[in-house]
């Protein structure tokens, strides 16, 4: 089609707009991401200090997927969340909601009709836990998925766009809050990625 041709036709303007719109905000966010990335790297990462309840962030995290998962109607979300809503910790909202969104979002895109998010804690910190029932990760190179720019090697990776930063992102920001991250994959079965964040977190407001 012709811009004369299109500009004719609303219906074919506004899906234009709409893709448009949508590869700018997606290069929006992979900006941001490489700022952070660069910060990292850097060493010049500033933690906020703020308080929260981890119930809600994850109810927060979760009412942004259901649109996009009830559209879905192939994919069954599961949920078990095991927290109060005053179950606070100290840390960077923004830094964590980032995290634990990019670890659904991955669920997501590489699963096949089931999510599982569970939450819970013990007398040492909180869990948070996303399983899918997907493509899984090849075992000679889970250990390599936390690496700038990695994606795992699949078919599927094809027809998914990104860089390979999200979860280098997310292990950074786990680590910068002496928590860990532990992958569990099989292939062809799925994969489950287990949040530990500890109940007595190291001062924020510092450079990681």
């Amino acid at each position: 089609l012709k811009l004369k041709d299109i500009l004719k036709d609303s219906e074919s303007f506004y899906n234009i707009l709409n893709i448009v719109l949508s590869n700018v905000y997606r290069l929006e966010e992979l900006v941001s991401e490489l700022i952070e990335v660069s910060k990292f790297i850097s060493g010049n990462v500033l933690l906020k200090d703020d308080i929260f309840s981890l119930k809600k962030l994850i109810d927060f995290v979760i009412s942004k997927f259901r649109s996009k998962i009830s559209s879905n109607k192939n994919i069954k979300l599961v949920l078990d969340i095991n927290l109060d809503d005053d179950d606070e910790i100290i840390g960077d909202f923004e830094k964590i909601r980032y995290a634990l969104q990019e670890i659904i979002e991955n669920a997501y895109k590489y699963g096949k009709d089931k999510i599982i998010i569970k939450a819970y804690k013990d007398n040492k910190g909180f869990y948070i836990q996303v399983k899918d029932n997907g493509v899984g990760i090849k075992k000679e190179i889970i250990g390599e998925i936390f690496h700038l720019f990695s994606r795992t090697n699949n078919e599927l990776n094809r027809n998914v766009y990104g860089l390979g930063v999200g979860l280098f992102l997310v292990k950074k920001i786990i680590d910068s809050h002496n928590g860990k991250i532990i992958i569990k994959s099989k292939e062809n079965k799925g994969t489950t990625v287990t949040i530990f964040i500890p109940f007595k977190l190291k001062k924020a407001d510092s450079r990681f």
